[in-house]
């Protein structure tokens, strides 16, 4: 994939909050998302958890230890231009990346891959472009499935980003925004409860920020 040179990118000397979206694009988006803004609630509300493996830990266990690790640098012109020629975006990249280093460590500790694994990714919804930045939370998070049942690299890259896709223009983003600020309102241990509860759900969370 890293054989071609990059192609250009019409937006690369563009500060970020000057990339504006076409009105029917964004009106297209926003249609879409009231109309699955219920469904994606009702997801969340009957989300099943992910079956139990080599990640989750009983909180009450004391032989584990927090670990670092890190890895050689890896060159940005490279991703960028791996990207392009996969048409994919860099956190559909590195999301798969992630997928795939999950699936080898899963096997080498015989971990079933049979089943994906659901990971949650925080998310920003501040307004691009702002003038004036305020600190405050403006900040969602969604949650894919990191498809480690797939063993081709290519295929694994594919699933990845048609999953990203699907969160990327549907609703779920906000209707955890929304279930986020409704659980913040309620009193702190109950608020705790449903977080917890969520959180148990999943088998990782990661970010690339």
């Amino acid at each position: 994939l890293l054989d071609d040179a990059d192609a250009s990118d019409p937006y690369k000397d563009l500060p970020l909050g000057k990339r504006k979206v076409p009105f029917c694009l964004m009106l297209i988006y926003i249609l879409r998302v009231v109309l699955l803004f219920p469904f994606s609630l009702l997801w969340l509300l009957f989300m099943r958890s992910d079956q139990r493996n080599v990640l989750h830990r009983n909180a009450n266990d004391t032989n584990y230890q927090t670990q670092v690790f890190w890895s050689k640098p890896v060159s940005l012109k490279s991703v960028k231009t791996l990207r392009k020629r996969a048409r994919c975006s860099v956190n559909d990249l590195f999301s798969a990346v992630v997928a795939g280093a999950l699936r080898r460590y899963f096997l080498d500790v015989g971990e079933s891959v049979e089943h994906d694994i659901t990971s949650v990714i925080p998310v920003s919804v501040r307004r691009l472009g702002t003038k004036q930045l305020k600190i405050n939370n403006q900040v969602s998070s969604v949650f894919l499935r990191l498809p480690i049942s797939v063993s081709d690299p290519i295929k694994r890259l594919k699933k990845t980003k048609k999953r990203m896709d699907g969160l990327k223009y549907g609703a779920q983003i906000w209707a955890v925004f929304f279930a986020t600020r409704l659980v913040a309102m309620l009193p702190r241990k109950l608020a705790l409860y449903l977080n917890d509860m969520y959180i148990k759900r999943c088998s990782l969370i990661f970010s690339n920020v």
